[in-house]
């Protein structure tokens, strides 16, 4: 963590993170706003949120109550300096003692930028007061308490559809994303891997960008065919595909899928979100099975992965 001197304190403790958010915009918003869902992230691995209370409106009061896993409790107290719904959110935090007195303040701001069906999420804190001699030492894990709970915060984002109209399947693949990437995007390796196990795919035709469509009949298992069309609209390389999906022509409903990529060094964050027209389709889909062929997609996905990682492609 970078450390700075100014305005009279000894150590001017800062950090930044930019992070992209499988979500939409309004999911992370009310991730950081409902006291429910802001106590199932909030905080370091491992931590809990026993006491959650926000009140965000400016001038709003915060108090909330970490405990560590060995059972250490971590309270702070705060207050919402600034809040513009859906796209800022500023607040000063205090770390306090046992006797409810402040270590140090925080300055606080959160950004919510819209990036198509995800969100990308930009948090600055720089210590502003240092109250105890002790303050620097809780200080020096701000970085790294900030990166794992921004790190919690996409784990909670990627699992959690944002209405009941939407079916969410979610892995990490342990390859890069240029590779995953290509997987995806390479006419060659896509049909290789798409469907759950035990199916195959027979191509019509193949044209992947945006504007064009992928025609195939997945086959299953007992031998049974099942026509599928995608129609894609958008290709934001190497973070996301928007495409619509139906039985080509056959009479099903079509569904709006968006994929997205997130970059974590040497392994990638996909998450699939498919939009239904109603929680009633929604929950049909799931008994017929969508949600387990989802998540047996992205199992082949890794294994198809895998095999292009050793064959170098």
């Amino acid at each position: 963590m970078r450390t700075t001197p100014e305005d009279g304190t000894d150590q001017a403790y800062r950090t930044s993170i930019s992070r992209l958010l499988a979500a939409p915009r309004q999911l992370v918003w009310q991730a950081w706003t409902d006291p429910v869902h802001l106590a199932a992230w909030w905080g370091p691995a491992g931590f809990t949120n026993p006491r959650c209370e926000i009140d965000v409106k400016t001038g709003g009061a915060i108090r909330i109550d970490m405990q560590a896993p060995d059972g250490t409790v971590y309270p702070m107290s705060g207050k919402f300096q600034e809040v513009v719904l859906i796209e800022r959110i500023v607040f000063q935090s205090s770390a306090l003692d046992d006797k409810g007195r402040a270590l140090f303040d925080v300055l606080n701001t959160v950004t919510f930028a819209e990036e198509g069906e995800t969100t990308r999420l930009t948090l600055e804190a720089k210590a502003v007061a240092l109250h105890h001699d002790s303050a620097p030492n809780y200080l020096k894990g701000m970085d790294a308490g900030w990166r794992q709970t921004v790190e919690r915060l996409a784990a909670w984002c990627a699992d959690r559809p944002a209405s009941d109209r939407e079916m969410v399947v979610s892995r990490v693949i342990e390859a890069p994303r240029a590779l995953v990437w290509r997987a995806w995007t390479d006419p060659a390796h896509l049909p290789q891997w798409w469907g759950p196990k035990g199916f195959s795919c027979e191509t019509k035709e193949i044209d992947l960008r945006a504007g064009g469509r992928w025609r195939f009949t997945m086959v299953g298992p007992d031998g049974t065919c099942y026509p599928n069309r995608i129609m894609y609209e958008e290709f934001v390389s190497p973070e996301r595909i928007v495409y619509v999906i139906d039985d080509d022509g056959g009479g099903m409903t079509s569904f709006r899928s968006t994929a997205s990529f997130e970059d974590l060094g040497a392994a990638t964050w996909v998450t699939m979100r498919v939009a239904f027209d109603s929680a009633q389709t929604r929950e049909e889909m799931e008994k017929f099975g969508a949600l387990e062929g989802g998540r047996s997609t992205l199992e082949c996905l890794a294994e198809h992965v895998a095999a292009m990682s050793r064959t170098k492609g």
